[in-house]
């Protein structure tokens, strides 16, 4: 037998209203606003019959004797003038409303219970609670919601679902609550799944689906039909999820939006931003990817969306700003553009940034400008505020071929003397998944030729930050090995070593490093920093067993070498 919690017993009272019993010890009911608030609660008291919000929270109902009230037929009952009722951490388990329901409630909060189960609001096709607009059930234990869970609530404009215990969303959920605007599914970790039709909805214009971890990939695995978000959302927020890392994935996800105006993928796992993601998003003013991993896009990425007026990008990889990063118009229509908290490098590439920014108003725009503007590598730049960084025309112009000769031969000479300077013959860049292959293989053969070899988990320096380990380090050796898979390509940890060991190469020249491609890299994978890396750098193909030997050879020269001989890239497959 179900013990259903009572919530409160209204007495509606007769004669003037201004002295109309208020429970003054536990309640306070206020003429002024039309209210009445009771806390501590064993039993339900009198309320004033003006009361048009009426707050019960943190009662003791859990705890009364259901024996008391076995003749009461339903746990409210009629509430003739009360438009809105907040009955937060009482404990309630089960909600039951008689035929007379709640005629002129509007509002109804219940969150903070232990309500496993949607309340049945239909009497047949009749609404108990038919002036209802908002609900909220935020912070229960509600697992699961059938198609006929919001049945008869034809007037909800605002559904709130968040903090509950879901696994599951089925096809068609709100497809009763013709007028519903608004729904937050916030904080679900335990769902697993969506059906293709969960949103279908011919009125929801705002949806909030954050903080769930939920993985989207797995609705377009070959077991899965196609996820589809309803064309009519105006305001999409998908905060704190996994989004596909694939293009035509995302493509697919996102292209029936467009009537959208705001769109929160913040903290998403988005790696990638296709150039024709927001191309039908016409109406879209607010973009917000901060938290990602985005390092790049192309110039078409943005070109698409005129409308665009506020754009977050904080918090991601971005190394760098120039003429292809954005559009002009669409850069200059921005009201509010925030790239803080990125890993800058302060190199010639940034110029271009800096200078317009100095050269225009575009700073008034720049959210968190010019604190978090700072420069992550070079070493001896880093920390310094971009607006202080002030490269040169003639620090960034190309050397002449003469020069170039000059300074080759002059520095030939040198050479010896700087390989004495460095205290490690190698410094590996690898990913921790690629560690049994790096530790057991590469370490053992170039330490068995007495090369000294710097690794992070010996050699660093205990209790500092890792990335002044990896600066610091890298500094003290005379090559860096870079180790390149998936797990290379997928690690943020690994495209920031990357970024230090491309500046490394602009500096000191490609024979600064030696590239092994211990695993082919899937193109869904390739970043464009490696791109470039791998473009721009020949490298042999070769496989394990015959050509080993040949392999290990062409490795160890290559640490060996000195930077004046031709670059060394290596593939192992």
């Amino acid at each position: 037998m179900y013990v259903f919690i009572l919530i409160l017993y209204v007495v509606i009272r007769h004669g003037n209203p201004r002295n109309s019993s208020c429970f003054k010890k536990y309640c306070h009911c206020s003429y002024l606003n039309l209210k009445a608030s009771c806390f501590s609660l064993a039993y339900i008291p009198n309320i004033p019959d003006y009361s048009k919000t009426l707050e019960l929270t943190n009662n003791k109902f859990s705890h009364i004797d259901s024996d008391l009230f076995r003749n009461v037929s339903a746990v409210f009952r009629p509430l003739y003038r009360v438009k809105k009722v907040n009955c937060r951490k009482n404990n309630i388990v089960n909600v039951l409303i008689d035929e007379a329901g709640f005629r002129t409630v509007e509002q109804l909060d219940l969150t903070s219970n232990n309500i496993y189960s949607i309340p049945n609001f239909c009497i047949g096709e009749k609404s108990l609670a038919p002036n209802l607009r908002v609900l909220t059930l935020n912070n229960n234990a509600i697992r699961y919601l059938e198609h006929i869970s919001f049945k008869c609530l034809y007037r909800l404009e605002e559904l709130r679902l968040d903090s509950n215990r879901l696994t599951t969303l089925g096809n068609n959920v709100f497809i009763y609550l013709k007028s519903l605007k608004l729904l937050t599914i916030n904080v679900a970790p335990r769902l697993a799944s969506l059906s293709p039709l969960v949103f279908n909805s011919s009125s929801l214009e705002k949806l909030k689906f954050s903080n769930n971890g939920f993985i989207f990939d797995r609705c377009y695995s070959a077991k899965c039909k196609r996820y589809d978000v309803d064309s009519v959302f105006l305001d999409l927020e998908l905060s704190k999820n996994f989004l596909p890392d694939s293009a035509s994935l995302l493509y697919r996800m996102f292209s029936p939006l467009i009537k959208l105006q705001k769109l929160n993928l913040h903290a998403a796992s988005l790696e990638i931003l296709p150039e024709n993601l927001f191309q039908k998003m016409q109406n879209l003013r607010i973009l917000i990817l901060t938290g990602n991993k985005l390092a790049s896009w192309t110039l078409n990425t943005f070109a698409s969306i005129p409308s665009l007026r506020t754009l977050y990008l904080s918090g991601n990889l971005i190394h760098t700003i120039n003429k292809t990063s954005f559009p002009l118009d669409v850069l200059f229509s921005l009201e509010l553009l925030d790239l803080s908290q990125n890993p800058y490098g302060c190199n010639c590439d940034l110029k271009w940034f800096v200078d317009t920014i100095r050269e225009t108003n575009m700073s008034k725009r720049l959210s968190n400008w010019p604190t978090r503007y700072t420069c992550s590598y070079p070493n001896e730049l880093k920390r310094l505020w971009l607006k202080k960084y002030r490269p040169t025309i003639e620090s960034c112009t190309p050397w002449d071929p003469t020069d170039t000769i000059i300074v080759f031969v002059s520095a030939s000479a040198l050479l010896g003397a700087w390989f004495a300077n460095y205290e490690f013959d190698a410094f590996i860049v690898y990913c921790d998944a690629d560690r049994h292959w790096v530790h057991g293989e590469l370490l053992k053969r170039l330490e068995d030729l007495n090369l000294k070899i710097c690794v992070h988990y010996r050699d660093f320096e205990p209790g500092q930050p890792i990335t002044s380990n990896i600066e610091n380090f890298m500094n003290k050796s005379w090559k860096i090995i870079v180790v390149m898979s998936n797990n290379f390509a997928k690690s943020e940890w690994c495209q920031w070593e990357l970024c230090l060991v491309q500046e490394r190469r602009r500096r000191k020249g490609k024979d600064a490093m030696v590239l092994i491609m211990r695993q082919q890299i899937d193109s869904k994978h390739m970043t464009s920093p490696l791109r470039t890396l791998l473009y721009t750098t020949p490298y042999l193909k070769l496989k394990i067993g015959l050509g080993q030997n040949i392999f290990w050879k062409a490795v160890i020269q290559g640490v060996k070498k000195t930077y004046s001989d031709p670059p060394m890239a290596i593939s192992c497959i």
